[in-house]
């Protein structure tokens, strides 16, 4: 993050966490998998200790960087076996974090002060109006629904935008599912580097604002597209939290075949993207911001490519896998790039060591 740079707007809406990392407990090198691990698919959930997906290859000569897509959610109970690639993070120069995207302001502490005002109630409706009254009639039987049936009787968003309503009751489907998208992968792996003194990248695109009041007062009167996003929360609830624990399991057991099945659809939460991504951005009349994001990742990468003998880095498991995605573009660019099973058994492990 840039110095001088204030992330104030995702602080605050609490919704800047990378899309596609996910949740995952570590075990410490030489654990066994549980005896009774079950590993079958959906809409039985893995447990246990698991390894999760084999590393991507990306070469240029002698210089590799090691890839692991990530989705979200995961399994409540699984522990991520992650022996392979905390040694792959200790035998490199550099990790390189996911592209993300965050929102600065050039203000000093009396500054902060000052935006204060401008920043309360940026999560609620305007005027203090209900879901009830900003929803369409029909919209608002099938989100009292829902909120009955995993939130109970709590009314504790009721007051909430629409957009960030669907946010917590996603989260309340999904955990109910036996599913999580808390903590994450991300934190893990950064645990790792500094365990290993590796130094750790973000490739995040930052945009700097130069009046953050009159963004804040901008954001509150944006419709943010919230009714439909809700819409579609609802929608995935009720229709495909089978398809995220069958994504959830073939990353648990690093099945590539049935991620590549699951990622042919859009993730359930890519509608909570205009939250903290290029959606609201737009809003803030930068229309352009994905293709910065994208920019500035690959911007990133090439260069960890070029100055590191290796390097680690995460990616939403759509990028690793998509025809368009980042390892397509580097793959165009004359890049050499391997999936797990295009890899010669124990290429990862040799690699780790020498």
């Amino acid at each position: 993050m840039l110095k001088a740079a204030k992330p104030f707007l995702c602080l605050l809406l609490m919704a800047c966490s990378q899309p596609g990392l996910v949740h995952a407990q570590s075990t410490l090198p030489g654990d066994q998998p549980a005896a009774n691990a079950v590993t079958d698919m959906a809409p039985v959930l893995v447990r246990g200790v698991q390894p999760g997906p084999g590393l991507w290859k990306v070469s240029q000569g002698d210089h590799v960087m090691w890839v692991l897509g990530t989705v979200s959610p995961l399994p409540q109970h699984v522990q991520w076996k992650a022996t392979e690639v905390e040694a792959v993070i200790a035998a490199s120069q550099q990790v390189l974090g996911p592209p993300g995207f965050a929102i600065g302001a050039r203000v000093g502490f009396f500054g902060k002060l000052l935006l204060l005002p401008s920043m309360i109630g940026l999560r609620k409706n305007p005027d203090g109006a209900r879901l009830e009254q900003v929803l369409p009639t029909a919209l608002y039987a099938r989100w009292k629904a829902d909120r009955l049936e995993y939130l109970g009787d709590s009314h504790r968003l009721e007051r909430l935008r629409p957009i960030f309503a669907g946010k917590g009751l996603y989260e309340a489907a999904i955990k109910k599912a036996g599913l999580t998208v808390d903590g994450g992968v991300q934190g893990i792996v950064n645990e790792m580097a500094g365990q290993h003194g590796v130094a750790v990248v973000d490739p995040s695109y930052q945009l700097i604002l130069d009046d953050p009041r009159a963004a804040a007062k901008a954001f509150k009167k944006s419709s943010m597209e919230d009714v439909e996003c809700l819409r579609q929360i609802i929608d995935v609830i009720g229709s495909d939290m089978a398809q995220a624990a069958t994504r959830a399991n073939a990353w648990s057991v690093g099945d590539i075949e049935a991620l590549r099945g699951t990622m042919a659809t859009t993730q359930e939460d890519s509608c909570l993207a205009a939250i903290s991504g290029a959606g609201l951005a737009s809003k803030l009349g930068k229309l352009d911001v994905q293709q910065r994001i994208d920019a500035a990742w690959l911007d990133a990468a090439r260069k960890s490519l070029q100055n590191n003998q290796q390097t680690f880095a995460l990616l939403p498991m759509e990028q690793l896998l998509s025809t368009d995605g980042y390892l397509a573009r580097l793959r165009r660019e004359g890049y050499a790039v391997q999936s797990p099973d295009e890899q010669q058994p124990g290429a990862v492990s040799d690699q780790a060591t020498r």
